[in-house]
């Protein structure tokens, strides 16, 4: 039903009946008929928005290379890593999630610890995302999204996982569902480096406003002319478009079964072993008030259509060489004093109605013995989705700008000295840390994230974390208490931890950018500093140190995106204060 429908709107649109495919408007009585009219419209290459109900970002393989990029873009959000490990691009196994789960530490921590007890399988797979998601998690916010998603897909050799995947209609894996899967992967990469965002948490927050707004599209690929909507009748009122399917016209309708009916008129009334009178009564009244409800609706559907209208609905044949229809199709079909006889004799061609009417009614019926063949449409080119750098800071001007991906992210130390020899750059890198996620002392994630951080820097001992855990916390309380938080917080964009690489006289310069934001007056760059200040003394030299650099970053930043911008030293500890100084 759904495949004979899609084959008739490629034939209209052929016939230039229509334009583009937003000129038409699939209608449903419930959400639940989408899913049959959405597979054949992605088999079909009819590009389409499905309004509520499963849309493109709800599919299975977007859904997973979603949750890999939520993981490695923070790897203590233990529900994303565990999805990540479970998922079939490493199959770890619940298993081995279980034993990883006892140490009591952020799945990635796990990772990075003694795995001897897993199966050889499950130390397989542990090996290969330790390895991989090392590589990745350095390159979160440093390119693209859209570059990132692609090395995701290129490292995973996620095409490859998807050519395995089940086939449903028996065909060899990758010719119909893994091509199909493929563009699917094609199509976020593409919507990826369309939304020119270097922000992971800015991205994910993007899709979560889509689906939030009920709105998602379908998997087709995405065309010039637009997109068919899918939608339920309810969600049409006071719209209307050229061509209007009144889709699933036979769903059958569930009868009044309610046990209690309540009504001005009535009161209450209760059905028993024996109804009362009042009861059958209310259930009359109950039973016409659903048939003018019913017809209200289908009065709401058929008039939602300009120009013209498409009526789909599952038939069978009966004892009678004729079409056994039910609800909507049936009642309409009666409408028109057309015998389904007439319709099945057509064998799946045009019948024409011989009623006198202002517009031609036309009837097509495919059966199982004859029925509409899908067009053959052979499945679009895939071209290699170029990923070019969106952002200004990005862009490579004339080989003067270069990312660098070379970040060691090994550590082979630790710390081993007791409580007061904790060094200040472990507490620094710690503070920049949770700047850098906007993590704060109100947020539950916090906690996790110091102590992992914690671990990774090499505290082997809990005093020594527990020391750097409180200085941090104190540290974040104060900057977050900071008028300068509260701009920050409401700015427009915001990107932190951004790294360049800067070519002067043929030597290479790596630099990270702690934070540039931009509100209503501009754009700012924020250098925040954790060293201990005592005296005046102290904070004059540290800013006749530190000055020149944010220099640099303004100029670097200014050359590139063409404007000016304010530069700030932020200092977390001033005497036990935050102090805000210009450059």
């Amino acid at each position: 039903m759904a495949k004979a429908l899609a084959a008739r709107l490629i034939e209209l649109k052929a016939e230039k009946q229509f334009l583009k495919w937003d000129e038409v408007a699939l209608l449903f009585r419930a959400s639940s008929g989408f899913p049959s009219y959405e597979e054949a419209f992605e088999e079909a290459g009819i590009p389409f928005v499905t309004v509520a109900g499963k849309g493109f970002y709800d599919r299975p393989e977007i859904r997973d290379l979603i949750n890999i990029l939520r993981a490695v873009a923070d790897p203590m959000d233990d529900l994303a890593f565990a999805g990540l490990l479970r998922s079939p691009a490493f199959g770890l196994s619940d298993a081995a999630l279980y034993l990883l789960n006892q140490t009591g530490q952020p799945y990635w921590t796990a990772l990075q610890n003694d795995a001897s007890a897993l199966s050889s399988a499950d130390l397989v797979s542990v090996r290969r995302a330790r390895e991989i998601c090392a590589n990745l998690i350095p390159m979160v916010d440093r390119i693209p999204v859209g570059e990132l998603l692609k090395l995701v897909v290129d490292t995973l050799d996620y095409r490859s996982l998807l050519a395995t995947a089940d086939n449903k209609g028996g065909e060899p894996a990758g010719k119909v569902l893994g091509g199909r899967l493929w563009r699917n992967v094609d199509k976020l990469l593409l919507d990826a480096r369309k939304t020119g965002q270097v922000s992971v948490r800015t991205f994910l927050d993007t899709l979560e406003t889509l689906n939030d707004a009920g709105a998602r599209e379908g998997e087709a690929p995405a065309e010039a002319d637009g997109s068919a909507v899918l939608m339920t009748i309810h969600k049409s009122k006071g719209l209307e478009y050229p061509v209007v399917v009144l889709a699933d016209a036979g769903r059958t309708r569930r009868g009044p079964s309610e046990n209690v009916y309540l009504f001005n008129e009535l009161g209450v009334t209760f059905k028993m072993e024996r109804s009362p009178m009042l009861y059958k009564l209310a259930k009359e009244l109950d039973v016409d008030q659903e048939k003018c409800e019913d017809l209200r609706l289908l009065y709401v559907a058929l008039t939602r259509a300009k120009s013209k209208l498409l009526i789909s609905a599952h038939c069978m044949p009966n004892e009678k060489a004729g079409i056994a229809l039910n609800q909507w199709a049936k009642e309409l079909v009666s409408a028109t004093g057309v015998a389904t006889q007439e319709i099945a004799k057509a064998a799946g061609k045009p019948f024409e109605s011989p009623l006198e009417i202002e517009y031609p009614l036309r009837f097509w019926c495919a059966l199982k013995d004859n029925p509409i063949l899908m067009p053959d449409l052979p499945d679009p080119e895939r071209k290699p989705i170029p990923i070019n750098n969106q952002i200004a800071l990005y862009q490579p001007i004339g080989g003067f700008l270069a990312v660098s991906s070379e970040v060691d992210i090994s550590q082979g130390w630790q710390i081993t000295q007791q409580k007061g020899n904790i060094p200040g750059t472990i507490l620094g890198k710690i503070v920049h840390k949770a700047i850098q996620r906007w993590l704060f002392p109100d947020d539950p994630r916090l906690t996790a994230m110091l102590e992992t951080e914690s671990y990774s820097a090499g505290l082997v001992t809990s005093e020594q974390r527990r020391e750097v855990t409180e200085r941090a916390t104190e540290l974040l309380n104060r900057l977050q208490a900071h008028t300068l938080w509260k701009e920050i917080n409401l700015a427009q964009e915001r990107y932190s931890e951004l790294p360049y690489s800067y070519l002067i006289n043929d030597t290479v310069e790596n630099r990270v950018i702690d934070l540039l934001y931009r509100d209503a007056g501009g754009w700012h760059i924020i250098d925040f500093k954790t060293d201990p200040i005592h005296s005046f003394a102290q904070k004059e030299h540290l800013i006749q140190e530190y000055a020149p650099q944010v220099g640099k970053y303004k100029a670097f930043v200014e050359s590139k995106l063409g404007i000016s911008m304010s530069g700030q030293l932020c200092f977390l500890d001033d005497q036990g204060e935050v102090s805000v100084v210009d450059v």
